[in-house]
């Protein structure tokens, strides 16, 4: 199995029909499923950003103290805030792992002007 191969043999989350999250590789993957994956993870990755907010302020609060902590911070509330941060980051990367995934498993959609629906209903290999 090529590196690339093995790439897109990983595997994504998309709602399936009822609603219920379906894990499934991106190859097995229809055009119509490789769209819900991008609208799920996309969707998360909105989440997660939302719930971090809180934990952004609080870093900007540190650094306004240049280098130091303020005093009445403490160690649980860095690493509840360090842990928002992390899952929103993470998944920010998945959302970009995906979508480069896609792209490169569509060469055909480079230089044109389609949506990713329209290129994932004239170029997906399912």
């Amino acid at each position: 199995m090529s590196a690339r191969q093995a790439d897109i043999d990983e595997w994504f989350i998309f709602v399936g029909s009822g609603g219920t999250p379906v894990e499934r590789t991106l190859l097995r993957m229809t055009g119509a499923e490789v769209l819900a994956a991008v609208e799920f993870h996309s969707a998360e990755v909105e989440r997660l950003t939302r719930q971090a907010i809180p934990a952004r302020v609080f870093a900007l609060r540190c650094q306004e103290q240049r280098g130091g902590l303020p005093d009445n911070i403490t160690p649980k509330e860095i690493k509840r805030n360090a842990a928002l941060l992390q899952k929103a980051a993470e998944a920010d990367q998945r959302l970009v792992r995906l979508l480069r995934l896609v792209a490169t498993a569509m060469p055909q959609w480079t230089g044109t002007n389609l949506k990713l629906d329209e290129a994932l209903r004239r170029f997906w290999p399912r």
